[in-house]
């Protein structure tokens, strides 16, 4: 929803499907272009930026929360929230976008966090056989990541390195 008016929707498989199945959008939607929770920006002091919407759902009492329904942060995504009045961005994208940190840190004009799944929230989900993300955070895990997030500063080199479980 933008100004309550909704551009668009996402469907999500929760049975076994093949992989070009999981996920569903409204036809023509294009989603470089629109930010999904971008309202929730509006009297916020932080927004909170994560790739699926029920990641970005389980954050909703730490501020303002985006999804951008995929990995790739755009331009307009930046856009949007370069011009609200958040005064802080938190990175909570997965652990592989680690390459788009850097790049994400020089372009919002807004003091930027990342975020980090807790260590028990992965031991969790490796010893479930599910993949670790945001989405499976409980709530003490979510407190733990909004409370430890780290500044994003120039000092900061971002590197994914992936663990066969």
């Amino acid at each position: 929803m933008v100004q309550n008016e909704t551009y668009g929707w996402q469907a999500r498989a929760i049975d076994v499907v093949h992989p070009s199945e999981r996920m569903r959008n409204n036809p023509g939607f294009r989603r470089e272009l629109l930010l999904m929770f971008c309202d929730t920006l509006k009297n916020n002091s932080t927004a909170m930026i994560f790739e699926g919407p029920f990641d970005a759902l389980k954050f909703h009492s730490y501020g303002g929360i985006v999804c951008t329904m995929g990995k790739n942060v755009s331009n307009m995504h930046i856009k949007i929230i370069n011009d609200s009045n958040v005064e802080e961005v938190y990175l909570g994208l997965d652990p592989d976008a680690a390459e788009e940190m850097r790049y994400l840190s020089r372009q919002f004009t807004k003091k930027v966090k990342v975020l980090s799944i807790p260590q028990s929230c992965i031991d969790r989900c490796i010893k479930e056989n599910k993949k670790p993300d945001y989405g499976e955070c409980t709530p003490s895990e979510i407190e733990e990541a909004f409370k430890n997030a780290k500044d994003l500063s120039s000092g900061h080199i971002f590197i994914h390195l992936k663990k066969k479980y």
